[in-house]
């Protein structure tokens, strides 16, 4: 049974809360949300208002989620408030159920580190709410150093960010290794045996164009 293809699939336990709505009736407390659709990396905003118009979905595709992620590692490795970048994700605009040559910003995604050290996420989209969801630690948890002191938030805004950075890398390398075997299980993409003409780093099905090893 395929897992990713034709499917939605959110990494759910990764997700990066935001703060709860104040009193608004029909809101849930939003989150930001890693994952895949029918095996493309995504990030997706749940921003707690119920109904389709509550989602915010910024599509990717490997070497720019690969490129994300990178540029979050330079992030937390700079200093408070120095550095920001925005991402836009553009897709293409249908008319009548046909695409046509225009292009529109799906949703921009920005990542920096504030004034006070910490790091955050924001996906932005056209009349969506505007949500900032800041890495910082869990209300249920806390860090005291040797010193029986605790650990300041920014530096737990930054080894949170750096793991979710290389456990996001990890998910997604496996993810795309998953896809690639559906692929050719489900029948989505033809498996070509190599002919026995054919040498070590040939083109398949080439007869072999390379000097013999």
């Amino acid at each position: 049974m395929a897992s990713f293809h034709n499917k939605f699939f959110d990494f759910a336990k990764l997700a990066i809360w935001g703060d709860a709505p104040s009193g608004e009736e029909g809101t849930r407390q939003p989150q930001l949300v890693f994952g895949l659709r029918d095996g493309n990396p995504r990030i997706t905003v749940y921003t707690g208002v119920t109904g389709p118009s509550g989602v915010i979905a910024f599509p990717s595709d490997y070497p720019t989620m690969v490129g994300v992620l990178q540029l979050l590692k330079d992030v937390i490795r700079s200093k408070p408030g120095e550095e920001k970048y925005a991402i836009t994700s553009v897709g293409t605009v249908y008319e009548n159920n046909k695409p046509t040559k225009e292009k529109k910003v799906l949703a921009t995604l920005h990542i920096g580190k504030s004034k006070e050290g910490l790091v955050y996420f924001s996906v932005i989209a056209e009349n969506k709410p505007k949500i900032v969801f800041t890495v910082k630690p869990s209300p249920f948890h806390q860090f005291i150093d040797g010193s029986k002191n605790p650990v300041p938030d920014s530096v737990i805004s930054e080894r949170i960010a750096m793991g979710l950075a290389d456990m996001i890398l990890n998910l997604i390398s496996q993810a795309l290794v998953q896809y690639s075997v559906e692929s050719y299980e489900t029948g989505a993409r033809k498996q070509l045996e190599i002919k026995s003409t054919a040498h070590s780093n040939s083109t398949p099905g080439a007869g072999g164009n390379l000097p013999k090893t």
